[in-house]
């Protein structure tokens, strides 16, 4: 695995979600797959090489949170009216996002730090300009939902490997509060394109 831009937007979803997708006791859900995934042994090292610190991991929320943000905020003027309502969501999701990780970074006292030899930004602007070339219909749609899947479950992979690799407390809480909010993202994409097929 390698640390992608599409990962890195899908931790950031996941986190907005939680905050906006928790039980009726005030807790996050979460499925086997989720729990599994937590509770793996090894980290995949490839994000950045051995480990990441807890400035790269939040450098990576946040800057997934912006990237995802951008392409819902495109989404949201370009696609369909099932594709605006949620990106719609997406972008309000992100914003909260954004405000909770730049609280974590203020209390943990870090300066969020992306790790040496990301390919986020690059891959960001690719899939950007992708999107944004691809006429507006049926191809973007498809285009849209098929990149948030791909996002997602990246960023499922890439919290798993952030909890291994985290070494403040209430950042692995966040992680871990983290990971079926995406999960929830990931439903809410793959119906989406079970309606649009």
């Amino acid at each position: 695995m390698r640390p992608s831009f599409r990962s890195c937007t899908l931790i950031l979803v996941a986190a907005m979600l939680l905050a906006c997708d928790r039980g009726d006791d005030g807790t996050a859900g979460g499925g086997d797959t989720v729990t599994a995934m937590l509770n793996a042994e090894e980290p995949d090292t490839a994000l950045g090489g051995p480990s990441l610190s807890d400035a790269n991991i939040i450098a990576l929320f946040d800057a997934s949170s912006i990237t995802d943000s951008s392409v819902a905020a495109l989404a949201a003027t370009k696609g369909s009216a099932a594709v605006r309502n949620l990106a719609k969501k997406m972008v309000a999701d992100h914003h909260a996002m954004r405000v909770s990780i730049e609280r974590l970074a203020k209390r943990m006292e870090v300066t969020p730090d992306l790790p040496l030899g990301e390919t986020f930004t690059a891959e960001y602007s690719q899939s950007l300009q992708r999107l944004t070339a691809t006429p507006q219909g049926r191809d973007f749609d498809k285009a849209y939902v098929d990149r948030e899947i791909e996002a997602h479950l990246d960023m499922l992979e890439v919290a798993t490997d952030a909890m291994g690799m985290a070494r403040d407390t209430e950042l692995k809480q966040f992680i871990q509060l983290t990971a079926p909010a995406i999960e929830r993202h990931l439903d809410a994409v793959q119906a989406l394109q079970k309606q649009l097929m």
